[in-house]
């Protein structure tokens, strides 16, 4: 129990910071570089977009280590222990889809239960963080 409790804990404290470091770094390009206002947009949506799929791959591996190294849980239904089942497994739990062909047993559903609390935080920070930055654009660049 406690390393499955540790491991969402990490997992979460990384996701947060990862994003922390992303935002600062689309930030700090929108302040020091000089594009076209577009640019900034597009950057600022796919950056975030990213940060977010790299926050998914985090849980991901988390999972993995869960069951395949440490052999804390596993999962029900038609799992196959691919790369690819980890991370759609996590992308639906991430986006809080939900999930119906594969489903957490034991310890892992404390994981599966802080991932969509984690994430609506995390997407949160960066609705707020690119509404801020384009007002804060479109203020600059616009005609008034």
């Amino acid at each position: 129990m406690l390393t499955i409790i540790g491991l969402t804990a990490f997992v979460t404290l990384a996701c947060v910071f990862l994003h922390y470091e992303g935002l600062r770094g689309l930030s700090y390009f929108v302040e020091h570089v000089h594009h076209a206002p577009r640019r900034y947009i597009i950057v600022i949506i796919l950056g975030t977009i990213a940060l977010h799929i790299l926050s998914v791959g985090l849980f991901a591996i988390t999972y993995y280590l869960a069951v395949e190294v440490w052999r804390i849980s596993s999962f029900g239904g038609s799992f196959d222990h691919s790369a690819l089942n980890y991370f759609y497994y996590s992308a639906q739990v991430y986006t809080t889809l939900g999930f119906g062909d594969l489903s957490p047993e034991g310890e892992l559903r404390i994981l599966t239960s802080i991932q969509p609390i984690c994430a609506l935080i995390l997407f949160a920070w960066s609705g707020s963080f690119t509404y801020l930055t384009i007002n804060k654009l479109w203020k600059l660049h616009l005609p008034h």
